[in-house]
């Protein structure tokens, strides 16, 4: 066990010397390959139909919207309901910004709403052009906060803050920011994933996969299918409100926590850890060294540290 866990803080640490060079050539470059049909990078910024695009700020009509789509640079990114009946896409002082600095919107015919930080870019125009900090803000009808199927959201230097929003998946990543999601109702998965920046989510959903390079992860509300988490420098907390079936986390240097109710079932827990320690509020029966087995271990749980505690509590 130990070699295998030697040999995975090789991988990780060579991993998170790539992700870090990756956030400094982001930080101090201002530009970045970034994801899916956008890229800010030494080419300029570009995506996909921008010719379609129109700029600044907008009132759409609900009715046509499924998806949401969101690339965004620096500043922030807020995605969240009001109680009018058009979805608002605004930033913050547009007036001040020149057309090209300004948000660009899109709605495809499959009804996904992209909306981009600036206009399309070549490199030359990127040279000596300092990209603004500018605050995007998207509400949804609250009345309508479940027509979004698909949510995703990416930033390379901006905190992400998703509330009250409902959608059967959600897909949050940053490079240089936090991540918060708040009173989310029912969804079919969660992903979020950060390079530099906490990750933190109330919801109810089936699937959770959080990742983080440097920065904690907090969980508090019901999983019910799976939890996938890994962290490589910062603890993990889990709070459930009722049984999962799978949990798999993974850290390095941070504290593995996870909060059960008493009526939540069995669980069968494999735990590893090299400089740490396992603890669990429940009765459990020890099967070998890195295996607790509470009522019927109908649940699997896998706990892996290095430098780390693991502790199961009830709430």
């Amino acid at each position: 066990m130990k070699n295998t866990a030697v040999a995975r803080i090789i991988i990780y640490s060579v991993v998170v010397i790539l992700l870090i060079g990756v956030l400094l050539v982001g930080l101090f470059t201002d530009k970045i390959g970034f994801f899916g049909n956008f890229s800010f990078d030494f080419s300029g910024i570009s995506y996909k139909n921008a010719d379609l695009y129109k700029s600044g700020n907008v009132e759409l009509s609900p009715d046509k919207i499924s998806n949401l789509n969101i690339n965004w640079i620096s500043g922030s990114v807020k995605i969240s309901t009001h109680a009018g009946d058009k979805i608002l896409v605004t930033e913050a002082n547009s007036e001040s910004f020149e057309d090209e600095n300004k948000l660009h919107y899109y709605v495809n015919d499959s009804g996904t709403l992209y909306v981009q930080f600036a206009a399309l870019r070549n490199f030359f125009s990127t040279i000596g052009w300092k990209e603004p900090s500018k605050n995007l803000s998207v509400l949804i009808p609250e009345n309508r906060s479940d027509i979004i199927k698909s949510l995703k959201a990416k930033a390379v230097s901006a905190d992400i803050w998703v509330d009250k929003v409902t959608a059967q998946t959600i897909e949050l990543e940053a490079v240089s920011g936090k991540i918060t999601a708040e009173s989310i109702g029912e969804s079919d998965r969660i992903s979020a994933q950060t390079v530099s920046g906490g990750i933190n989510v109330n919801a109810r959903t089936g699937k959770i996969d959080f990742e983080t390079t440097s920065g904690d992860i907090r969980f508090d509300g019901q999983a019910t299918d799976r939890i996938n988490s890994e962290s490589v420098s910062g603890k993990v907390e889990i709070y459930l409100a009722d049984t999962v079936d799978k949990v798999n986390i993974e850290t390095i240097s941070g504290s593995i926590s996870i909060a059960l109710s008493e009526n939540c079932g069995g669980f069968k827990a494999r735990h590893e850890s090299v400089s740490g320690s396992f603890r669990c509020e429940f009765p459990t029966t020890e099967t070998d060294d890195d295996e607790s087995v509470y009522s019927d271990g109908s649940a699997d749980f896998r706990f892996e540290t290095v430098s780390g505690s693991i502790t199961i509590k009830k709430k």
